[in-house]
């Protein structure tokens, strides 16, 4: 495991528990695949750059084997970046997730598996809804998972219970209080 990944993640950690040694101010849940999801890849790009600007790099690692696979900038085309890491996952017979990390360790982004669900832990104050206005078409919040396990609403409880509420609380444990 290379230096900025070892100082970044608890190696063996998964969602929902703790799996960052240290913590964001910020933190967004995610269940679609980063890796061939477009319309996901494009978002976290356009927060990415919302967030911190155009400056800087993006290192991308299987999150199974914790290899490194491809080091790109925030200005580069991170579709064609993160599908190539995709496809060399598949041929190498790996069917895990990507795990990105920027450079200045600002942000990261892990997913163990396609299945899994992901988190974007990131330190910024910027309101991203001001750039980017469908960010809640493929993330949740803290406040989202609070609203959740409240079970205020119909959808709040099937969504409590299809998710589960251990898996809930947790996140809200770990990440949001």
């Amino acid at each position: 495991m290379t230096r900025n990944l070892k100082e970044m993640l608890i190696p063996g950690a998964l969602l929902p528990a703790q799996i960052f040694h240290h913590s964001f101010n910020r933190y967004l849940f995610f269940d679609i695949d980063i890796c061939t999801s477009c319309e996901l890849m494009h978002t976290v790009q356009k927060l990415v750059r919302a967030g911190f600007g155009l400056e800087g790099g993006v290192e991308v690692y299987s999150a199974s084997e914790y290899e490194s696979l491809n080091m790109f900038r925030v200005a580069d085309d991170w579709v064609q970046a993160i599908t190539s890491c995709e496809k060399y996952l598949r041929n190498a017979g790996d069917y895990g997730g990507l795990i990105l990390l920027d450079t200045s360790k600002q942000w990261a982004l892990f997913q163990p598996r396609p299945v899994d669900m992901g988190i974007f832990a990131f330190n910024s104050q910027v309101e991203f809804e001001k750039f980017v206005p469908d960010i809640y078409d493929y993330f949740f919040s803290c406040a989202d998972i609070k609203n959740w396990i409240s079970r205020k609403t119909e959808h709040d409880v099937a969504l409590v219970e299809t998710v589960g509420y251990e898996v809930l609380s947790a996140l809200n444990k770990n990440y949001c209080v």
